[in-house]
């Protein structure tokens, strides 16, 4: 409270018209000062945050006990944030010791280790509806998500029984149907510190993200909130690592990224290591989970060669295979799909063989990623065709059910087109060939069925 005005009893005298002048600005300069602060000064806003990216540190399984201690994490990079996203600066906000974050990342083949620190001069723990002061992280998988729940989820760190020596919160919050669950597998501790508080996680890959992380950039973004309950105007604070708006949580291009240490030099190691690939084109390019361990890995239809790069697959950071050394063998399409219930995606490969001026065949190869190699898992002719005729195979795939093989069926055509039985001319003959035959409208076989046993697809039908 200031101070009571002091009263004279002598008149005074008139200013000056100069010295009213300047009263009178000072006094109107006043007013817009008092009527612009502090209700309509500038609040922070999501848009005023850097996008942040990060990348996690690859460990050896068991390296990081999580214990709520830093020994882990001395000589992992750290990432600051301290760009206030919401609330008033001075008011809600006096600066990163009043309110900012420090993240650290580490991985491991099956975990994601976090270390969160988060600096606040004071700690507010959940109070009723109030959720106190908090960490959200905030995951997207991307636009190729295979979750059923959405590609974007929300991690919520907080404080929990910190304030009473026991372990800190973590439960997802986003979306709606994972909402108060813990993920399955977590770690968590933490603790409180003379500048805040202290988090450190570790959740399973698979459960950030469906696809999990692996050798593609996850989106990513974190958010520190703080509100200290010690004035009855006060507005929640909050700083972020990315200009990413919480509230409409669908402007997932305004995310930061998270990448696994490793990732972009083993994008390169196939055409690094073999000799003749840098001069090869590739054809097409799929992301599909090969390994069977829910990370994707890039597979690329190279020429000749089938190659699969990424986490996760037994030995090495890349394998491929060797399809076809003759000049006659062209390479035209790459598709994934699982066929055999284990969770492995598997690969079919479209090629020809020849040129229509004489006969061009053309064939479906599969192939299986099992353990440390790719195999081959079905082989069939499914169609011949020359200038001015054509035979084509119907190939249908029949799910037998959940987490069950699929069943593949090869159909002959109802008719072929410009040729008939006295006509088609049998390019292999009498040869001994690697592949099924190709089924003719007129040949007893109208259906190959096969079924997946001992590691192929064996025809079942004759």
């Amino acid at each position: 409270m200031s101070a009571p005005r002091a009263t004279s009893p002598h008149l005074r005298r008139p200013l000056p018209p100069s010295a009213r002048a300047a009263l009178i600005c000072a006094a109107l300069a006043g007013a817009v000062a008092l009527w612009a602060s502090p209700a309509d000064a500038a609040h922070a806003r999501p848009e005023d945050a850097p996008k942040m990216s990060f990348e996690a540190r690859a460990v050896q399984s068991g390296f990081v006990k999580v214990d709520g201690f830093i020994t882990d994490w001395n000589d992992v990079q750290k990432h600051e944030c301290k760009a206030l996203v919401s609330g008033e600066p001075e008011y809600d906000w006096t600066g990163p010791l009043d309110l900012s974050l420090l993240l650290q990342f580490q991985y491991d083949d099956a975990n994601l280790y976090i270390a969160v620190e988060v600096r606040d001069n004071i700690v507010s723990p959940p109070r009723g509806r109030d959720r106190g002061d908090r960490v959200e992280i905030w995951f997207d998988s991307g636009p190729t998500s295979a979750s059923k729940v959405g590609r974007l989820r929300m991690l919520e760190l907080a404080l929990g029984e910190l304030p009473s020596d026991g372990p800190p919160e973590v439960t997802w919050q986003h979306p709606r149907a994972l909402a108060g669950k813990i993920p399955e597998g977590l770690k968590k501790d933490g603790s409180l510190r003379n500048t805040g508080y202290f988090f450190e996680i570790a959740i399973p890959l698979a459960e950030i993200s469906d696809p999990a992380p692996g050798l593609e950039p996850i989106g990513i973004v974190a958010f520190a909130r703080d509100w200290d309950r010690d004035d009855p105007n006060e507005d929640e604070a909050a700083v972020a690592t990315a200009p990413f708006d919480a509230k409409k949580a669908s402007n997932y291009e305004a995310m930061g990224s998270l990448s696994l240490s490793g990732a972009a030099a083993m994008g390169d190691s196939f055409f690094r290591k073999v000799p003749d690939a840098r001069l090869l084109k590739v054809q097409e390019t799929l992301w599909a989970n090969v390994g069977g361990d829910g990370r994707r890995e890039r597979v690329q239809l190279v020429d000749k060669y089938l190659v699969m790069t990424g986490f996760g697959l037994g030995f090495g950071d890349f394998y491929y295979y060797t399809m076809a050394h003759s000049p006659q063998h062209t390479f035209k399409k790459l598709e994934t799909r699982e066929l055999t219930g284990d969770g492995h995606d598997e690969m079919l490969v479209w090629y020809t063989i020849g040129k229509p001026e004489h006969v061009e065949q053309t064939m479906l190869a599969i192939y299986h990623f099992d353990q440390d190699r790719i195999k081959l898992i079905f082989h069939h002719e499914i169609g011949n065709r020359g200038e001015d005729w054509e035979v084509e195979d119907e190939v249908a795939f029949t799910p037998m059910g959940k987490d069950k093989p699929t069943n593949i069926l090869v159909s002959r055509p109802a008719k072929a087109q410009g040729v008939d039985a006295d006509t088609y001319v049998d390019t292999d003959g009498d040869m001994i060939v690697d592949w099924e035959r190709i089924l003719l409208p007129w040949g007893a076989v109208k259906v190959n069925t096969f079924e997946w046993s001992a590691g192929q697809f064996i025809r079942v039908t004759d």
